[in-house]
């Protein structure tokens, strides 16, 4: 049932779904946050033509004949056996809905859930087209088959990285990229197993309802939103890796239970939403989820999108600081003001010489980069292991777990750490064994190696749209 009412800025008429009750929705109008009434049945009053009768046409009403007992036996006959069938029947499909799938008490039993899932109201379920412009031809980074195949089959042995290695070998294969090795890229143990056991659950909420495939159901996240096991600071890093490639309602749910989750991590998870969503309600709920947080827990993630190569994140963050009011941040505001252009050429240290570099946003395709983002696993007592997929073969049903006939890697040990990643339609290659023709990207930033020439007739813009953004917040500051 729909539920309609007035934008109380703008007067704009909102339409919503009565499951949204409560919930506060962007005015499309305006953008202007309303909360969405309760739901008030209508009243239906006697001789309204809209409530049925109930009349028998004729006032006649069927009498029990007695010579025909034997036809009425066999009529209440059937009617007790499709009674008692229809009992049966739903009594099973109780039990066996209330069994948690796979056993995992993180998903929650198909009964608990409000079937019949679909776009939740008051936002676009899509990403913005022109944003989405700004990012398809960005630059793909991954591995190469030949490299991929090393690395698949390597064994390598305790502190060895094999892509360490063969990024030594290859350059071209991992140049620039943010890599980082060794103990820092490793998880704690009780981490990890938060990790591994939310990752299993969302994989199978996901996957399990023909994600990719048949089109995405929403019928769980409904379900894990309001759920308490869900809601705490260890589950933030497998929420916000496993939704933020969905579509705007799993995006948007990711949102609400951020909120509701306190520490930094959220914070940051939010802020992450706040500048690199596609979609525009979804960045719009999720600064609302700042405005009550811990200021020192977001602001420094907030204010690097200035020096971020995607501008369009500098124009987020533009808007966050004016919607949370943060003035207290001008000063430093007016700093970014007089830095060069970000995407200049600067010097850096590599190894044991100087280069000149320039960022760069690149992007890595999830599906065929496991193990560039992962060490290959090479015992089942591993924390975290998902299945590697093989490029010539069709994608692995479980990612989870173990299996002679698959390469997995572990993923409580992460190499790369990307900063946002988008679903996007792929062709060719990409698409061979059945694999679905929209996969995740991965996006990162790394540092191109410019060339000299182009380093030499390098001239600074006389500005540059970062420095705009920055322009654009304190002009808003200085009108109140």
């Amino acid at each position: 049932m729909r539920i309609r009412f007035d934008c109380r800025h703008c007067g704009a008429g909102i339409s919503a779904s009565d499951w949204d009750s409560g919930r506060a929705i962007v005015c499309a109008a305006c953008r202007w946050e309303n909360i969405v009434p309760a739901d008030q049945a209508p009243v239906l009053h006697a001789g309204d033509d809209r409530v049925p009768s109930l009349a028998i046409p004729g006032g006649s009403r069927w009498r029990f004949d007695r010579k025909n007992y034997f036809l009425w036996g066999f009529v209440w006959s059937g009617v007790a056996v499709v009674v008692i069938g229809v009992l049966f029947g739903g009594f099973c499909s109780l039990v066996s809905r209330s069994t948690p799938v796979a056993g995992n008490e993180l998903i929650p039993p198909v009964n608990e859930v409000l079937v019949g899932g679909g776009q939740a109201a008051g936002f676009a379920n899509d990403i913005d087209k022109e944003l989405f412009k700004t990012i398809e031809n960005v630059p793909v980074k991954g591995l190469d088959r030949e490299t991929h195949g090393e690395i698949r089959r390597s064994r390598p042995k305790a502190g060895e990285h094999p892509l360490a290695l063969a990024v030594a070998k290859r350059p071209s294969a991992g140049l620039g990229m943010p890599f980082t090795f060794g103990t820092d890229s490793t998880s704690s143990r009780e981490h990890s197993s938060d990790l591994g056991k939310a990752s299993v659950a969302l994989h199978t909420m996901l996957d399990g309802i023909g994600r990719r495939r048949e089109g995405t159901d929403h019928t769980y996240a409904r379900a894990i939103e309001t759920d308490a096991k869900w809601l705490k600071p260890e589950m933030v890093p497998a929420l916000t890796q496993m939704l933020m490639a969905e579509d705007a309602t799993w995006r948007m749910t990711l949102v609400r239970m951020l909120k509701k989750i306190d520490g930094p991590a959220a914070s940051r998870a939010l802020a992450d939403r706040a500048l690199f969503d596609l979609n525009a309600d979804v960045r719009t709920a999720a600064v609302s989820g700042l405005r009550h947080r811990p200021k020192d827990e977001y602001t420094e993630r907030v204010m690097s999108a200035f020096r971020h190569p995607w501008a369009p994140a500098a124009n987020h963050a533009a808007y966050a600081l004016a919607a949370l009011d943060r003035t207290d941040l001008e000063p430093q505001l007016r700093e970014l003001v007089d830095r060069p252009d970000p995407m200049a050429p600067t010097k850096k240290r590599v190894g044991i010489r100087d280069v000149t570099v320039a960022p760069q946003l690149v992007r890595v395709n999830h599906l065929r980069n496991c193990m560039y983002c992962h060490p290959v696993s090479t015992s089942e007592s591993d924390m975290v292991r998902g299945a590697s997929p093989d490029w010539d073969q069709p994608l692995p049903v479980k990612y989870y777990g173990s299996s002679s006939e698959q390469t997995f890697v572990r993923a409580d040990m992460v190499y790369l750490r990307q900063d946002f990643s988008v679903s996007m339609p792929v062709g060719g290659e990409d698409c061979k064994n059945d694999w679905p023709k929209e996969q995740r990207f991965d996006f990162f930033v790394c540092d191109r190696q410019v060339p000299a020439e182009e380093a030499k007739s390098y001239v600074p813009p006389a500005t540059y749209p970062q420095r705009e953004a920055v322009k654009t917040v304190l002009a808003r500051f200085e009108k109140k």
